[in-house]
């Protein structure tokens, strides 16, 4: 009888420890699923950013060429009006 008593215990404490690491396993998972989700989310937005400082870059590499492009214009113009002052001076 004492046996069978124990024997039954012994059950319901594997059956209740069983089910106990059973939820939380699920809890476990329900957590990391909400990491998981973050994780892909953040690398979503990393992957868009990215797209940015690209675009950004070539904006970039535009304006410097245009600011290049007008400076060589001052520096031909400066050397032009110094031609004409040397010419009308004389």
């Amino acid at each position: 009888m004492v046996f069978s008593d124990t024997s039954q215990l012994v059950a319901k404490a594997t059956t209740k420890l069983s089910g106990d690491m059973t939820n939380l396993s699920a809890r476990r998972d329900n957590a990391l699923s909400s990491f998981r989700a973050t994780l892909e989310e953040m690398k979503a937005i990393n992957a868009e950013t990215q797209k940015v400082v690209t675009e950004l870059d070539a904006l970039q590499a535009f304006i410097s060429s245009q600011k290049d492009s007008a400076m060589k214009l001052i520096s031909d113009n400066e050397h032009v009006s110094t031609k004409i002052t040397e010419i009308i001076s004389d």
